[in-house]
């Protein structure tokens, strides 16, 4: 095989679209070209690397062998351009650069809002893109490069098959407790002393596919001697989950945080101490390369200070 010399960066890009979208269609729409331009940089790199890079199947494109070790490069490459532009950033203020955040929803919704115009203020030349998903999700969005750090609920003992390399380091921040979260009608709210077992006997919301959340509340109902409530509906979202639990007798768990915004889905929380039901344990994850990164450790401080603060 000849040496291909320097890989295109365009035919590079459009590579890594069309492996994550398996769509020519799909990965033009994201790139904002047109279909007959990436098909044309997909040949052009297959022709210089002499490699098929996918099965063209029935109407999705199949990554072969070499296109996953390619994909794993690029991914790298990616990542390490975009941290070599933060750090020439905060030589030059005249560079712009980015951090992609990945965060779960209370810190999405909650805390992140309260701090970015700080962030923004002192390094007007960073730009951040803000990635909401569950941290099951997010440990491997950082293992793949797709963001630059991580924060929420990091009880990755408790997560099957995710494990955090050494490449990475995670800082513990304050935990924050959950609490249930009913509509100002629920008849619970006119108990005087409203017991875990009182909870039990009413339909919970839940979160779709998050074993955290089931093990937690299996774990939480065992302590206290009672059964699991039977979760009548799940959401993908805390939104979509408060507005779910305004519309009935619904019992919603939500971190503490969220009184507020909880407040104008008409839910309130059930303000006896003892059902207080369990924390989470927050954590924020950076790669270990980006730990001393000016703008990414000033980042962590503020995020670090406003976990202190929730």
């Amino acid at each position: 095989m000849k040496d291909p010399g320097y890989i295109n960066s365009r035919n590079l890009a459009h590579f890594v679209a069309v492996f994550e979208h398996a769509s020519l269609r799909d990965a033009a729409n994201a790139c904002g070209v047109t279909q007959p331009a990436m098909s044309k940089s997909i040949s052009r790199l297959e022709d210089q690397l002499q490699h098929t890079l996918f099965f063209r199947g029935s109407g999705r494109l199949e990554p072969r062998e070499a296109a996953h070790e390619l994909y794993r490069f690029a991914k790298m490459i990616e990542a390490e351009t975009r941290q070599s532009i933060l750090r020439m950033a905060e030589i030059d203020s005249r560079i712009n650069g980015s951090i992609r955040v990945g965060a779960g929803e209370m810190w999405s919704l909650v805390r992140i809002p309260q701090l970015i115009r700080a962030f923004m203020t002192r390094f007007p030349g960073i730009s951040l893109d803000l990635h909401t998903k569950p941290m099951e999700q997010l440990v491997e969005d950082l293992e793949n490069r797709d963001i630059d750090m991580a924060v929420g609920d990091m009880a990755v003992s408790d997560m099957d098959n995710i494990e955090l390399s050494n490449d990475y380091v995670v800082q513990d921040l304050q935990a924050s407790w959950q609490k249930p979260f009913v509509r100002a009608a629920h008849p619970l709210l006119r108990k005087d002393n409203p017991t875990t077992a009182d909870l039990v006997e009413y339909p919970w919301v839940g979160i779709l596919n998050s074993k955290a959340f089931e093990k937690k509340l299996h774990e939480f109902c065992e302590k206290e001697n009672v059964r699991p409530p039977r979760i009548r509906v799940r959401a993908t979202s805390l939104p979509s989950m408060m507005a779910i639990a305004e519309t009935g007798d619904y019992v919603a768990v939500l971190p503490i945080d969220f009184q507020s915004i909880a407040r104008t889905f008409g839910l309130i929380p059930i303000d006896h101490g003892h059902l207080t039901l369990w924390p989470l344990k927050l954590s924020v994850v950076i790669p270990s390369e980006l730990q001393n990164s000016v703008p990414v450790r000033a980042l962590t401080d503020m995020i670090r200070e406003a976990g202190a603060q929730g």
